[in-house]
């Protein structure tokens, strides 16, 4: 019994032996080739490292591009331009990520009785979710793609809660108003005229529209003015409910856009 526990000790330290004497000379050839000088090409960029890249991504995520869209030799390869969602399907599977909803395709007008089909939706659960994912989604958008918060007072036969969320066609913002049919038919404005005033306003302070429903445009005032009597009387005059069933006074009215850059317009 000893001379087979003497045995199996020394298997051990055999072993073990042969094991640091096999580290040391990994250890001593590792060592060796690192003082040699390279002889290997040092690494250069090329077009294809990226669009290799981009098409792995793009088949992850399942987008099928064609041979134009997926070289993208038109559009400058850069980090703003790579972070862009250039069509309606990009945009969609964004919001889809974004929501973790299914997207819907459509976009509801008059108050949710009726869809409007060049469009895809998502319903966040309220107005103040809807806003940052719209924030999120118009950063990203390429020129001809708009996002938008649309219905949130829904009074058509499939009564619904929160506010959607939109993605559609359209060269300036001004265009998210003639997707959701706006109007303000209470105060003789029609659509047409409600967007030319809606370009006076961008015109003399700057607007970034966000959201447009079937008598709402809410907007964000991109630089306030020194003069905020005119631009309050501006509003005002435009959408009296603002004062008259909404802040009270221009005072008020003054004091709130000094706090907050978003402001909403309706006309019921």
């Amino acid at each position: 019994m000893e001379w087979i526990i003497f045995g199996a000790l020394l298997g051990i330290i055999i072993i073990k032996w042969t094991n640091r004497r096999e580290r040391k000379r990994k250890l001593a050839e590792e060592k060796e080739r690192k003082a040699e000088p390279s002889t290997q090409e040092p690494y250069r960029w090329t077009p294809s490292d990226v669009e290799a890249a981009k098409t792995e991504d793009n088949q992850q995520n399942g987008i099928q591009l064609n041979k134009s869209e997926e070289v993208g030799l038109s559009r400058p390869i850069n980090e703003e331009a790579s972070d862009k969602l250039h069509t309606l399907d990009e945009a969609g599977l964004k919001l889809e990520r974004l929501s973790g909803q299914k997207l819907l395709p459509y976009a509801t007008i008059d108050f949710g009785r009726d869809q409007y089909p060049h469009s895809i939706s998502v319903i966040a659960p309220d107005k103040a979710v809807a806003l940052q994912w719209v924030d999120d989604i118009q950063r990203r958008l390429a020129p001809g793609l708009l996002c938008y918060a649309g219905t949130s007072q829904w009074l058509g036969d499939d009564p619904r809660t929160g506010t959607e969320v939109v993605i559609g066609l359209g060269e300036t913002q001004l265009d998210i108003v003639r997707l959701a049919q706006t109007d303000a038919c209470n105060y003789d404005l029609d659509n047409a005229a409600l967007i030319a005033k809606l370009q006076e306003l961008d015109s003399r302070y700057g607007i970034s529209i966000k959201t447009a429903s079937t008598d709402t445009v809410g907007f964000v005032i991109t630089a306030l003015p020194e003069d905020m009597s005119r631009l309050c009387s501006d509003l005002y005059a435009f959408c009296p409910d603002l004062i008259d069933q909404g802040v009270g006074s221009m005072e008020a009215l003054e004091a709130f856009l000094f706090d907050n850059d978003y402001v909403e317009l309706w006309w019921d």
